[in-house]
């Protein structure tokens, strides 16, 4: 199982991980919400128990945004055995805004207001509510 978050667009082709659990560490940082980043997160079978744990962990804390960021952090800080995503993978780590879409990333994350003005994000955009319109008529009248 992959999640991505909301804001994120996959742009191409990429290959899953062989480990089977892969985040997005930042455990330098010294802001909780900053040490997982959550854009990315993929667990297979054998470690799905993790999966149970993390929603534990998001139902323990108030609905409110970065609530994810949280838990992820809290599930995933004593992980040692998991494949590293990083920058060459998905755009977004250190930036506030997510204005430097990077060609070469597999995933664009869009940050605050600025992916609403950048053309390339909004064509894809376009491009993956087309699709899902496409797959799932019935999701647009929920």
């Amino acid at each position: 199982m992959m999640l991505l978050d909301i804001d994120s667009l996959a742009r191409k082709p990429f290959d899953f991980p062989k480990e089977d659990l892969g985040f997005y560490p930042r455990f330098y940082e010294e802001k909780q919400i900053k040490k997982v980043f959550g854009t990315i997160f993929y667990v297979t079978k054998k470690r799905i128990k993790l999966i149970e744990k993390l929603k534990n962990c998001i139902l323990s804390y108030p609905l409110q945004w970065y609530t994810e960021q949280f838990a992820l952090y809290e599930t995933l800080k004593d992980e040692t055995e998991y494949f590293k995503f990083d920058d060459n993978f998905v755009d977004g780590d250190a930036r506030e805004d997510g204005s430097d879409f990077k060609d070469n990333s597999p995933i664009w994350t869009g940050k605050g207001r600025i992916k609403w003005k950048h053309p390339q994000y909004l064509e894809l955009f376009e491009y993956w509510k087309n699709k899902f319109q496409e797959n799932f008529p019935e999701g647009e009248k929920k």
